[in-house]
């Protein structure tokens, strides 16, 4: 899980470029978590997309420094409770 942990924390680290979350990683935190999500891995994959260009335009120091952080800039329409 630590692994997966520091995987998908690239993707909201101010000091690392969105490439850095590659496919395969994109795969393998799919393959993990697929039994707790109700999503297939072609939405799994939008969903990434979408929260990298969210942060590709943000100032890298007014970005969340943990994944955590992210969930409190999410919308709550798309993400309701």
């Amino acid at each position: 899980m630590d692994v997966i942990n520091k995987t998908a924390q690239q993707t909201t680290d101010a000091k690392a470029k969105p490439t850095k979350l590659t496919e395969r990683a994109i795969d393998n935190i799919y393959n993990y978590c697929s039994s707790d999500m109700q999503t297939s891995k072609g939405e799994f994959k939008a969903e990434i997309t979408r929260w990298r260009q969210k942060w590709s335009g943000m100032v890298p120091n007014l970005k969340p420094k943990t994944l955590v952080d992210t969930l409190d800039h999410a919308n709550p329409q798309f993400y309701p409770e």
